[in-house]
């Protein structure tokens, strides 16, 4: 059995995770449960087993779920582009959380995966507990290290640096990383070294 709740309660003198900053995002997630209720994981999962193998079909999972987040960080740009003056209280309550840019000279390995995902799960911490949280991601890309694999291959550097930051980008997105990809910036684009 499953125990579905649309409360966050809090535990002992503690405050619960979901507060007023974040509530309304977050509502429309837990708007469809307005009671906690018991339902059956076989009934609750049944749309996503897969009828020829019996097993839980997770890529229509994670499709389903990729879109719902996706629109749930629309609400949030679109929360932060209304509000263009801050007031104290949300100088406050702004948080910043940067992690090393990869360098774009091949694809991500699991080294990556975990540095990003330390990341993402400090951003989510503090974007659930009611912080703004900027949380930008860039590529390291002018440097020796993505010239010299553009090299070895016969390719332009630029040419593969862009590719590789394509790559990249997707094997981000595939492990859900939450990274503000409006502030997305790379040390080769000449708007950027210009002021370095």
């Amino acid at each position: 059995m499953l125990r579905v709740c649309s409360r966050v309660r809090p535990v002992g003198n503690k405050k619960p995770l979901a507060n007023a900053a974040t509530t309304s995002v977050y509502r429309t997630i837990v708007h469809q449960f307005s009671t906690c209720q018991t339902v059956s994981t076989q009934t609750r999962f049944a749309q996503w087993i897969d009828a020829s193998t019996g097993k839980l079909d997770t890529s229509a999972l994670e499709t389903k779920w990729k879109a719902r987040w996706a629109e749930i960080k629309a609400l949030e740009r679109q929360q932060q582009r209304a509000s263009t003056e801050l007031s104290a209280k949300d100088i406050e309550q702004l948080f910043y959380v940067l992690v090393m840019f990869p360098y774009p000279s091949g694809v991500l390995h699991m080294g990556h995966v975990r540095v990003y995902t330390i990341s993402d799960t400090i951003s989510r911490f503090y974007r659930m507990s009611g912080k703004h949280v900027v949380h930008p991601m860039g590529w390291d890309a002018f440097g020796l290290p993505a010239e010299n694999a553009a090299i070895e291959r016969g390719i332009a550097p630029d040419a593969w640096t862009a590719s590789n930051i394509g790559v990249m980008k997707g094997q981000l997105a595939r492990i859900l990383a939450d990274f503000d990809w409006d502030r997305e910036l790379a040390t080769c684009d000449p708007s950027y070294y210009k002021w370095t």
